[in-house]
């Protein structure tokens, strides 16, 4: 279902917008699909990035794209299930009436192997293990390529839907001056970049938490909207404190007060301490500077500060932070058990933007403060910076400025004080299979047992991996 709202911004733009939610069932369908492409369990917008788009296999897959609209937008208009069984049927994991499936995954597999004159090695069958279904019949390179040239239709189709929805509102007569984009889909970062691209004129958002887990926010909103005028509220930091450590939380000034940074209180100070944790300075610039040495010195750092985020990104409240040099992609991914193809994404100052990346729209600047895009790198600052850049030359870049959370800009700054470049790894501070922590015991534990974590801050203080060995 396309949902089309014109309506007054509440902040980002002057006029109207278009809000565009999951945009249409056929890209939340095609997310079901490429789900399904990688060896499990791999993400596939990323994997995609390893492949090349095959003609024949994306006129494949938009012949599928289309052939399931029905079925999708029937889930979404109505809630029926049997919506999501055709959707997930694309390689046999569901099945119609009287245990029929919808389509053959064998014979799928075969036509898509003789389309591109590939088969699967005796390597790739071993590789693949006890691998079912798709991901035993074809080749891993030709899994890539299926992912890329599903990825590569999912982002032409979204283009021409917003193209098609922006020209019937020009036509008659509506005037739009951005695009905010919300859903699932919303998550799909090269696709935003696409749109960015493709309609250079209008600023294209995404807000932190796009997916379902935004849902209370708006439903908040819709009882009570929030301000036309004003500083934005920061609800991207709206998570709670970590459970295990005590502040001080001053709500006696009302909503703004509720939603301000809360101070570690003396309490809580007193029990870092006590653990072992040595406090790096008076000042959050003493703090930077200290933690801005190490990660120089390619340190893997887990962070904890305030609030954690809202939203599926770590944002520097419960990150795990490191240099981009090389070798630290796959010191990170190992720590996370993770793919080794897995990219790793950049935090950097927004000023650093046109120093490292090509803009996906000439006339703006990237803006991207909840990793919400994925432009590409210039060649100079990918020779420079190897552990952020994907095989396909683009990061999922966090740009960060001086009038947000002041806590990332200070780190930026230091670090490029030291290296040259206002540039880190950011990636979310967990491992594999388990949310992102919310407590200094989890922290702890994880510097205690994961071997390439080098310390853990805690609001201001520091724990080397000898505290807790």
């Amino acid at each position: 279902m396309l949902l089309q709202r014109l309506m007054l911004s509440a902040s980002s733009f002057d006029s109207c917008t278009l809000f565009l939610a999951n945009f249409n069932p056929l890209p939340a369908w095609l997310s079901f699909m490429l789900a399904w492409l990688p060896l499990s369990p791999s993400p596939p917008l990323r994997y995609a990035g390893l492949g090349t788009p095959d003609p024949a296999l994306r006129a494949a897959v938009r012949k599928e794209f289309a052939g399931c609209a029905i079925a999708a937008t029937m889930m979404n208009a109505n809630g029926q299930l049997d919506g999501a069984d055709r959707c997930l049927a694309l390689f046999g994991t569901a099945h119609g009436p009287g245990g029929k499936p919808y389509l053959d995954t064998p014979a799928i597999a075969a036509a898509t192997a003789a389309a591109t004159g590939t088969a699967a090695s005796a390597a790739d069958e071993s590789a693949a293990g006890t691998a079912s279904g798709f991901h035993a019949l074809v080749s891993r390179s030709l899994q890539r390529n299926v992912a890329a040239s599903a990825q590569a239709v999912m982002e032409e189709e979204v283009v021409a839907m917003v193209r098609e929805v922006l020209g019937s509102l020009n036509g008659a007569g509506g005037a739009v001056d951005g695009i905010v984009l919300v859903g699932g889909c919303a998550l799909n970062v090269r696709v935003n970049s696409e749109l960015a691209a493709a309609f250079p004129h209008l600023p294209v958002h995404v807000p932190a938490a796009p997916s379902d887990c935004g849902l209370a926010v708006g439903s908040g909103w819709l009882l009570a909207p929030p301000p036309l005028h004003g500083p934005p509220l920061r609800l991207h930091l709206l998570g709670p404190t970590p459970f295990d450590l005590a502040y001080d939380h001053d709500h006696r000034g009302g909503p703004s007060a509720a939603l301000a940074e809360p101070e570690l209180s003396a309490e809580g100070a007193a029990r870092l301490s006590a653990l072992g944790g040595v406090r790096l300075g008076a000042s959050l610039a003493a703090a930077a500077a200290a933690l801005a040495v190490l990660l120089a010195d390619d340190q893997v750092i887990g962070v904890v500060r305030g609030r954690a985020e809202h939203g599926p990104r770590a944002l520097g409240h419960r990150s795990l932070l490191s240099a981009p040099s090389a070798g630290m992609k796959e010191r990170m991914n190992a720590l996370k058990h993770r793919e080794w193809y897995r990219p790793v994404a950049p935090v950097l100052l927004a000023e650093e933007g046109d120093r490292v990346f090509e803009r996906d729209s000439p006339l703006r600047p990237l803006h991207s403060p909840f990793m919400s895009f994925a432009p590409r790198l210039l060649p100079a600052a990918a020779a420079a910076l190897p552990a952020v850049t994907h095989a396909d030359a683009t990061a999922r870049l966090q740009t960060v400025t001086a009038g947000g959370d002041p806590w990332p800009p200070a780190l930026l700054t230091a670090v490029k004080e030291q290296t040259g470049w206002g540039v880190l790894i950011n990636t979310s501070f967990n491992t594999r299979g388990k949310p992102i922590l919310n407590s200094v015991a989890e922290a702890l534990a994880l510097l205690r047992d994961c071997e390439d974590l080098d310390y853990v801050l805690v609001e201001d203080f520091l724990f080397p991996k000898a505290i807790v060995l």
